[in-house]
């Protein structure tokens, strides 16, 4: 008895892939899909208007990227420089172990992240003044470790406190609320003022006051495979330096999905291979599936 397993699986990622690519047929024509606003959820959040789209007509390219250790919460007033976009990097898995196989997937996807956007040469320091309108800063909770190379240590419970203030930003949007509050990330969130502008405590009381005409970009890596995320970043890039960001929008383009299901396809051929020789040799039919 013969088996082909790279046959095999070779067909099964072709079927995965004419499913993914019909279930996904109306986005085909836009990088980005805009998500209907739904009724607000419970949340102690005073945003008065329905969520309308940011005017920007003289809104400047997005072209160059930086980015910088972010180490104090929300709550205190943003004290750098004003940029032409903040991509807050979040996360809400666990960075310490033991990890279950999941939660080591998720950091695999965050230390990934990470390594593609910190490096030593586009830390906000070495930006010029006369580049910030054009400039996105990506913020990420944590602490460098060396002044001279870009390595972080990440804070989730800082991220943590970032996410709920993008989920009070996001309660009109249900559904991307909800990827917020549930998936592990990494995400990526943009907008077009630092969060604690947008999203501000009730003075005395419980709850946001949420300026509701301000964007966000959600970009959600949960369940990503671990070698696509670079590609999403250019992606990302790519998409923020030709379309202005003037809807809450999550940016899922046909071709991002179609690149992480071959790479999980590509990673699984290897191990059903070992699994299937194992099964194999204890029925003791191994030459059979050598041949």
């Amino acid at each position: 008895m013969a088996l082909n397993l790279a046959s095999i699986m070779t067909r099964v990622g072709i079927l995965a892939l004419t499913v993914l690519v019909a279930s996904c047929a109306s986005v085909t024509k836009h990088e980005t899909r805009h998500v209907a606003t739904p009724q607000p959820v419970a949340a102690p959040v005073d945003a008065p208007r329905p969520q309308t789209a940011t005017s920007l007509p003289d809104a400047t390219p997005i072209d160059r990227h930086i980015w910088a250790a972010l180490n104090e919460g929300p709550a205190v007033p943003w004290k750098g420089p004003a940029f032409g976009m903040y991509t807050y990097v979040l996360f809400t898995g666990s960075v310490t172990t033991p990890m279950t196989y999941r939660e080591q997937l998720a950091y695999n996807r965050l230390k990934t992240l990470l390594a593609t956007i910190a490096k030593p040469d586009n830390v906000m320091n070495a930006l010029g003044n006369e580049a910030r309108e054009s400039t996105n800063l990506f913020l990420i909770p944590g602490s460098r470790l060396n002044t001279k190379t870009a390595e972080i240590v990440y804070y989730p419970s800082l991220s943590h406190m970032y996410r709920i203030y993008f989920m009070a930003a996001l309660s009109r949007n249900t559904e991307l609320s909800q990827r917020l509050r549930k998936g592990q990330g990494p995400f990526l969130l943009a907008t077009l003022q630092p969060i604690n502008e947008t999203v501000k405590p009730k003075a005395g009381q419980k709850g946001y006051v949420v300026d509701d005409k301000q964007p966000i970009l959600l970009v959600d890596l949960t369940g990503a495979n671990e070698k696509s995320v670079a590609e999403v970043v250019r992606t990302f890039k790519t998409h923020v330096a030709n379309v202005p960001l003037t809807r809450t929008d999550s940016l899922e383009p046909l071709r991002l999905k179609l690149v992480s299901l071959l790479l999980d396809v590509n990673d699984a051929i290897p191990l059903v291979r070992n699994a299937v020789a194992g099964t194999c040799k204890t029925i003791g039919i191994e030459k059979s599936c050598a041949q």
